[in-house]
């Protein structure tokens, strides 16, 4: 609206260096043609063009589009040059912008000081990528009155800056992140962290019809370990899984170029459970080099066991046998102070069955719920006897008895070795893989289960030094088949929250059906090795893109080839289609996964 001072003149508004600030790209004048340029631009026009006096009752609307983001003028811009008071050029603070002044300097926070000029150059650049990239229009206003600048209201106009600065276009990108998780050659530049996953074997239902014949082009289909991503290994026994597992744990924490590139390895934790003692995690061979290898060759350089207590003396030995370097062999304990009243509710396998819970596992879900009320902690022997102090029929004290000595077995207070290291300790020491082994022939499935829903908790939770890879080695042997214990749906947490603590998972399973159905929903990457189950593939088929033809490869699959099944190829990776045959690479650590052959036992008679 017009200015209430009709002495007032466009002239007011030339540069404070003696310039016509009708040079300027912009035909508007005043602080008002500064909203019609770019933000940096914005800073030296505000600077030039600010007046010496106060304007009072000046009112003024603007229509911008993105234009006026690129430095252009506004389309509909309306407005009349507004007047500015004769011979104030004394008053260093009068500014004519008043509560709805627009600091550029830091434009998140107010200004510690108002006073004086305008600054001409950003201290701290706005992002080039705040610019609308659609021509649909937005509409601001700005009213500029004599209230002189301060403190005040320089913060509530720098939050106005903030809502208009992030209202500028709700679809803006202001980063480009390249999420694809199978690449090519072509893809390498533009993803810092990636390894070899295998080459595209050539078959006229996989690649293109123009594809080059094997030799004349590069066809390595590579994994970008950059991103965090969610990979799981499907097929029967000796069909090649966990080889593909261990090719996917040296892309994330060996840096052995040109194969891999991993300047900032991941930080592992493996998870491996049974009940025959003569059976063991393949991973612990990541250590060791494969032979014929030049000892320039990276392996991982340190390697914790966590095994169970009640077992720790056997795996000690068990392991020993083997010869593994750079392996150390530790029984899992917790400190009794460390573990919250959700982790000791796992770990005594309270509630697992809602439906129908005893009478002695709900005194101990009141004593929890009391605890955590209170604030409260006590001591492991004041615990234990108030629940035992509880009045239970015979037939209810017994298994209240058990889960007991269960969580006693795991508490390093109630440890005979006194100088044994609990899992904190172990976790914060910085070693660059954890294999939780709870191979045991007195521990179930179901215990193994709670305890590894602790660790994956515990190990979230610590600070590495770059990413976090969790694997579940032969989960089949440890989760429930319907797919609906704890482990599973932390594992579906765990898989939803990764981007925002860093995470790959990695899960390797002879049966997809004790997998939890949203994991094979979130999965980024399946690698389907031989099985000849229908019913598995009608399983997989419902959750992830594959044809009917696709169960006919993967019955005459040959071992150390897979069907990758993806929906995030890039578009430099070889072949087409969401689903592609690849030949898993060989491994640059120890194979320790040799089958048993008929020649291999003649040999040792």
């Amino acid at each position: 609206m017009p200015s209430t001072d009709a002495s007032a003149s466009d002239e007011d508004y030339s540069n404070t260096d003696g310039s016509d600030a009708s040079d300027d790209e912009s035909s508007l004048e005043g602080p008002l043609a500064a909203m019609a340029l770019s933000p940096r631009k914005a800073v030296a026009k505000l600077s030039a063009d600010a007046p010496a006096a106060p304007v009072r009752g000046v009112e003024r609307k603007a229509t911008a589009t993105s234009q006026a983001f690129d430095g252009e003028q506004a389309d509909g811009v309306s407005a009349s040059p507004a007047p500015s008071a004769k011979g104030s050029a004394t008053q260093p603070n009068a500014y004519p912008f008043g509560q709805k002044f627009f600091s550029w300097k830091a434009p998140f926070d107010a200004p510690p000081y108002l006073g004086g000029p305008l600054p001409r150059v950003l201290a701290k650049p706005l992002s080039k990528a705040v610019a609308r990239t659609s021509p649909a229009p937005f509409v601001f206003k700005v009213n500029f009155n004599a209230s002189p600048i301060t403190p005040a209201n320089g913060q509530i106009a720098n939050a106005n800056l903030r809502e208009l600065l992030l209202n500028i276009d709700p679809t803006l990108r202001t980063t480009d992140r390249f999420d694809k998780v199978l690449l090519g050659n072509d893809d390498l530049v533009r993803v810092p962290q990636h390894g070899v996953l295998g080459s595209l074997v050539v078959d006229s239902d996989y690649v293109d019809e123009n594809y080059p014949v094997i030799g004349e082009e590069k066809h390595d289909i590579y994994l970008n370990t950059h991103s965090p991503f969610c990979l799981i290994a499907v097929g029967v026994q000796g069909s090649g899984k966990s080889h593909s597992l261990a090719s996917v744990i040296e892309n994330c924490m060996l840096n052995a170029q040109p194969c891999i590139e991993a300047q900032k390895p991941a930080t592992a934790m493996i998870f491996h459970y049974d009940q025959d003692p003569e059976n063991f995690c393949e991973a612990i061979t990541l250590t060791g080099r494969r032979a014929g290898l030049p000892v320039s060759v990276p392996v991982v350089s340190r390697m914790t066991i966590l095994v169970s207590p009640s077992f720790y003396k056997q795996r000690r030995a068990f392991y020993r046998a083997k010869n593994i370097p750079n392996c150390e062999v530790k029984p899992l304990l917790f400190k009794w102070n460390d573990l919250y009243a959700d982790q000791i509710k796992k770990l005594m396998r309270v509630g697992e069955n809602t439906d129908t819970i005893p009478l002695y596992m709900s005194s101990i879900l009141d004593l929890l719920r009391a605890m955590q009320k209170e604030n409260r902690k006590p001591s492991w022997a004041q615990f234990k006897k108030e629940l035992t102090s509880l009045p239970l029929l015979p037939q209810q004290m017994v298994p209240l008895q058990q889960r007991l000595k269960l969580l006693e077995s795991l508490l390093v207070d109630a440890d005979s070795d006194r100088n044994a290291v609990d899992v904190r300790q172990i976790l914060s020491s910085g070693c660059p893989m954890i294999i939780v082994d709870m191979t045991d022939p007195m521990m179930t499935a179901s215990e193994s289960n709670s305890v590894f829903q602790v660790m994956l908790a515990a190990f979230l939770g610590t600070t590495t030094p770059a990413g976090k890879l969790v694997v579940l080695d032969e989960s089949h042997k440890y989760l429930a088949e319907d797919g609906h214990d704890g482990l599973a749906l932390a594992l579906v947490t765990a898989c939803r929250q990764m981007r925002h603590v860093g995470l790959r998972i990695c899960v390797s399973t002879q049966s997809p059906e004790v997998l939890p159905a949203e994991l094979l929903e979130l999965v980024s990457v399946a690698l389907i090795h031989r099985f000849h189950s229908p019913d598995w593939f009608k399983w997989m088929q419902k959750k992830l893109p594959m044809r009917e033809e696709v169960f006919e490869e993967i019955v005459g699959i040959e071992t150390g080839t897979a069907m990758a099944v993806s929906a995030r190829w890039a578009k430099g990776a070889p072949g087409k289609g969401f689903v592609r045959k690849i030949r898993i690479r060989a491994r640059i650590t120890k194979d320790g996964g040799v089958s048993k052959t008929a020649d291999l036992w003649t040999a040792d008679l």
